[in-house]
């Protein structure tokens, strides 16, 4: 699958030369394979399905920096528009 995008595929190589990390890239690689069927809506280019790779093995190398990204998507959800959230804690509320 590391056949596009020239960014990504220099970063998966150039992280690939340490045999630790190059298990890493090659598993993070057959995980986007593997779930890519069912993650086609996000995946719909095999340029995306490429950054995927990478966002994923920098999250195993890197998992508290991701959490900077996470955090910043947490805070742009309209949580008091949640009906999910509403549900729940309506239950709270009953107890």
């Amino acid at each position: 699958m590391v056949d596009s995008g020239a960014l990504e595929t220099l970063l998966l190589e150039a992280i690939s030369e340490k045999e630790e990390d190059r298990a890493i890239v090659e598993r993070s690689i057959s995980y986007i394979d593997e779930i890519h069927p069912i993650a086609s809506k996000y995946l719909s280019k095999n340029r995306l399905k490429l950054k995927a790779c990478l966002g994923v093995t920098w999250a195993i190398q890197y998992p508290e920096k991701l959490f900077s990204f996470i955090d910043e998507q947490i805070r742009s959800v309209k949580w008091e528009e949640s009906k999910v959230l509403e549900r729940c804690f309506e239950q709270l509320k009953s107890i």
